[in-house]
């Protein structure tokens, strides 16, 4: 499970991955259910609103095996741990070619900046390449790359550069 906090510079110029909340069962003795892990989440979101001075609402865009279940999930340890000012919805669907390549003009032209809190990202984005079938991009380590995505991509309308780029 991964989750991106995103925002944007007050020109609209450039996207600007803040910080990143990652949990794996991978590696672990003990392992967390959906509960244990939403309310982990929850709680992130809690620091995240107090550290950045969030203020009004708060969008997450839950991807999911079941999204609906694990939306329901987080609707209920927000309102119960005091979250009452986000909305959780299904991650938006945009071609993975033009995911890809809008962020890659944006890191070309200097637009795309990661803080050096977000590691995760960080890494996958270094390991990312293309699948030998000619899909942009490996369907394999790439959890916190689909969580940025998901948290820009409604974003993009805003962004200058979005308005001049052509989609594949």
């Amino acid at each position: 499970m991964t989750m991106v906090l995103t925002g944007v510079t007050a020109d609209y110029s450039k996207i600007v991955p803040l910080n990143e909340w990652f949990y794996s069962n991978e590696n672990e003795t003990i392992k967390k259910g959906s509960p244990e892990i939403a309310e982990n989440m929850i709680k992130e979101i809690l620091q995240w609103r107090q550290m950045y001075q969030m203020w009004g609402t708060i969008v997450c865009y839950v991807e999911s095996a079941d999204p609906g279940g694990f939306r329901t999930l987080l609707e209920s340890k927000a309102q119960e741990l005091g979250l009452y000012n986000a909305r959780f919805i299904a991650s938006t669907k945009n071609k993975i070619q033009t995911r890809v390549d809008f962020e890659n003009l944006m890191m070309a032209m200097g637009d795309l900046m990661i803080t050096d809190i977000c590691q995760n990202l960080i890494r996958e984005i270094k390991n990312a390449r293309a699948a030998e079938d000619g899909s942009p991009r490996e369907d394999i380590d790439d959890h916190t790359i689909n969580a940025f995505e998901y948290s820009s991509i409604p974003l993009w309308n805003r962004i200058k550069r979005w308005k001049e780029f052509k989609e594949h």
